[in-house]
């Protein structure tokens, strides 16, 4: 029987298009090896670890995959469990942030929005 691929595996093959894996860990300024080990087990990453490497990946990434999609397929978001979909990175001032109707960069006056929204929002 096949081994079914994993739907994050599928997605970053998608984003590494015609380039060989090499060529795309080099151009996403990723170690080569840690790819790999992604695409072996995701469950050895921490959420910080991963949203660093993902973003590198969206942002060299071929076929519009973007930085949302790729925590999606990994399992970091859960659509089904909340009617809001808010990714928060570790430093906000320096990545983008996933919305439900795509990616954007943050203004100031959106990390201080989102930081005042974190601290009156109960979990859903």
């Amino acid at each position: 029987m096949e081994k079914m691929e994993k739907p994050i595996n599928i997605l970053i093959k998608k984003a590494q298009g015609n380039r060989t894996l090499e060529k795309f860990a080099s151009d996403c300024d990723i170690n080569y090896t840690t790819i790999k080990k992604i695409l072996n087990n995701i469950k050895d990453f921490s959420y910080d670890d991963l949203s660093k490497i993902f973003t590198k990946i969206a942002d060299n990434a071929e076929n519009n995959v973007t930085f949302g999609e790729l925590m999606y397929k990994a399992g970091f978001i859960d659509l089904n469990k909340c009617g809001t979909l808010i990714i928060v990175p570790t430093n906000l001032a320096e990545t983008p942030i996933a919305l439900a109707d795509g990616i954007k960069e943050l203004t100031q006056e959106d990390v201080h929005i989102i930081q005042q929204y974190i601290k009156t929002k109960k979990k859903c």
